[in-house]
């Protein structure tokens, strides 16, 4: 089946810079009364030691490197995998890091303190930005828009695919592919129609729209978009590098598949 593609309509991978959120509250202590005894407190004797990062926010601003190489790569508090989860990186995405990793305990790779703040597992994640699986993923969102990604909408049941299906595999997946296809062909132009929406309006310096004002040059109203670009490609963009000529990369879905599905 085809997708309904949306004025903010990904290339279908995905995802993500990082998501950080604290929470919770203190209370100062009230004082001892004065037959009490102080109260002293402790550390965990079985948590590392957690070191200072290695440099500011602002210097690492231009150090290297750290990606996710899972659908989502925890960033913990302590370097700690039973510490608490601060939030997580999205497959692909990056974040600075120290150069050199520090102790930490239940990660079999190694442990890298993060910007702004928090740790991450080399189990979950690579200090290669190079690697395919970080190449696959693509560019991350647009943050400068209202609607960061490409979003589609699938009408009905439609199989999903590791890799780039020939012609024989669709029609041993797909019941009644010809059917379907000759159907697309006549209504195509309805079914594949572009609406105007949030990512046509243009925005000031705070994020609110401008009535009446442009956008940014270079930037065409989703209208003006062809279907590459529309799910999140570029104009005449060809079949991606890890899907030509069969898939390049692994599967992280979390879906566990025979090596012969397609």
């Amino acid at each position: 089946m085809t997708a309904r593609p949306t004025a903010d309509a990904p290339w279908a991978m995905l995802l993500a810079g990082v998501a950080l959120w604290t929470s919770g509250c203190s209370h100062p202590k009230p004082p001892p009364g004065p037959e009490a005894e102080p109260v002293q407190e402790t550390a965990r004797s079985a948590s590392p030691a957690v070191p200072a990062p290695s440099a500011s926010a602002s210097a690492a601003s231009a150090g290297p490197e750290l990606a996710a190489t899972v659908i989502a790569a925890t960033v913990y508090k302590l370097p700690e995998v039973g510490s608490r989860k601060l939030g997580y990186i999205r497959l692909g995405r990056r974040v600075k890091r120290d150069a050199a990793p520090v102790e930490g305990r239940g990660c079999k790779g190694d442990f890298y303190h993060v910007v702004p703040t928090g740790y991450v597992c080399t189990d979950e994640a690579t200090t290669d930005v190079n690697d395919p699986l970080v190449r696959a993923a693509g560019p991350g969102p647009d943050l400068s828009k209202p609607m960061p990604y490409h979003y589609g909408f699938v009408r009905a049941t439609a199989p999903l695919y590791l890799r780039v299906p020939t012609h024989a595999e669709q029609e041993k997946s797909e019941f009644g592919l010809a059917e379907h296809l000759k159907w697309y062909e006549d209504n195509k132009l309805e079914v594949q129609r572009v609406e105007l929406g949030a990512n046509d309006v243009p925005l000031d310096s705070r994020g609110f729209p401008r009535i009446g004002g442009k956008l940014p040059p270079g930037q065409l109203l989703s209208s003006e978009l062809d279907m590459d670009e529309i799910f999140g490609g570029s104009r005449d963009e060809p079949v991606p590098w890890w899907l030509d000529g069969g898939r390049k990369v692994r599967n992280v879905s979390g879906y566990d598949v025979p090596e012969y599905a397609v």
